[in-house]
């Protein structure tokens, strides 16, 4: 299961807003676990920093260093202890004010979003606020409930279709894992790639 095909409604609505010139300096993507929320976001990144007529051609230098992790232009914050927290987003606001070394164009991407304490979600309500040109923020989420409703109403949301767990399991079938297993991964993981990886584990 390709969950960029998967999730091809998100993945057009994003061409269609660079085809048009109207991407958003600032996006929620809402999803379950294993929706592709971390593979849309990386799409979107190579798609804005591809040599090949930004077409995110996963070939040239851009697209290879993002998928690799080390393109300086993509920033990615994790939750340390289960929390993102203030001098992280001090962190990106003071890169997002920095002039770029490389291309133009730079992506942050927060993951698990909903984890910032309070005082980190009010430094990066002043981030939304003052948008810097070519600076594009992901953040990623399992429910925008939990955020701030002054981000969520500064940023575009795009909600993920729901993962089919059903397919998933028969999938994993296939491949000659048993019933019982097949099914518990389907349930605790959202994507193929998740449930191969626990199972390697």
């Amino acid at each position: 299961m390709n969950i960029l095909d998967y999730q091809s409604e998100v993945v057009k609505l994003l061409e269609n807003s660079i085809n048009n010139n109207r991407l958003s300096h600032a996006y929620i993507f809402e999803g379950e676990k294993g929706s592709g929320l971390k593979e849309v976001a990386l799409f979107l990144a190579k798609k804005l920093l591809c040599l090949n007529n930004f077409s995110a051609c996963d070939e040239c230098e851009n697209c290879i260093r993002v998928n690799s992790g080390t393109h300086t232009n993509v920033i990615f914050i994790e939750p340390i202890q289960n929390t993102i927290r203030k001098d992280q987003i001090n962190a990106l606001i003071h890169e997002g004010n920095m002039t770029s070394l490389t291309d133009k164009n730079r992506i942050f991407i927060i993951n698990n979003v909903e984890k910032m304490n309070r005082a980190s979600a009010n430094s990066l309500l002043k981030f939304l606020e003052e948008p810097t040109p070519n600076n594009y923020l992901i953040l990623l989420c399992e429910n925008t409930n939990a955020l701030l409703e002054t981000i969520v109403s500064r940023a575009q949301l795009v909600r993920f279709k729901r993962v089919n767990k059903l397919q998933l399991e028969e999938k994993l079938k296939k491949e000659g894992i048993e019933k019982d297993v097949s099914y518990i991964l389907s349930e605790l993981f959202g994507s193929y790639d998740e449930a191969k990886e626990a199972l390697k584990e």
